[in-house]
């Protein structure tokens, strides 16, 4: 039974997670989803705006992503402001697709965050981790029949003066 304990906080270890019982994820640029507000997640990154992203399975958590997690949109708005990667972030290291295709919000809300982060250099031909483009990625899902992505997609295309 010892053994075990010590291989699964062996591997607890090794994937960056606390190993007592009864810890709590702190919030942090290592783990901004522990964050409870936008004051927490500001807090979080005051000074690690330029610090290499953390990857955890296929999401890379960078300040703006960490915003959009918690939709504290001023907060990514200022930041942006001051030179954040408007592209990297989010599922496969692909922000303006993760704001896209992921549906926790409506239309709407995902076209407004969409218009921040290609107002600030967002592009469709980014590479997330996958070797996959931003356009790439948002026309299979239009093509598969999300409207909604394929309304997205066309505005995106519009401000960047492709329509």
């Amino acid at each position: 039974m010892k053994r075990m304990f010590r291989l699964s906080a062996l591997t607890l270890i090794l994937l960056g997670l606390p190993t007592g019982q009864g810890q709590a994820l702190q919030c942090s640029p290592r783990f901004p989803e522990a964050c409870l507000s936008c004051r927490d997640i500001e807090r979080a990154f005051r000074q690690h705006l330029s610090d290499k992203p953390v990857l955890r399975a296929r999401a890379v958590w960078t300040p703006i992503y960490a915003a959009y997690f918690h939709d504290c949109f001023d907060l990514a708005q200022g930041w942006l402001k001051q030179g954040v990667s408007a592209s990297r972030g989010g599922e496969q290291d692909d922000l303006l697709a993760t704001i896209v295709l992921w549906d926790r919000f409506g239309y709407v809300h995902r076209r407004d965050w969409a218009k921040l982060l290609v107002d600030h250099g967002a592009r469709l031909d980014h590479k997330g981790l996958d070797g996959m483009t931003t356009g790439a990625r948002l026309r299979s899902a239009a093509a598969a029949g999300d409207g909604t992505v394929a309304r997205l997609l066309a505005n995106i295309e519009s401000w960047l003066g492709l329509r």
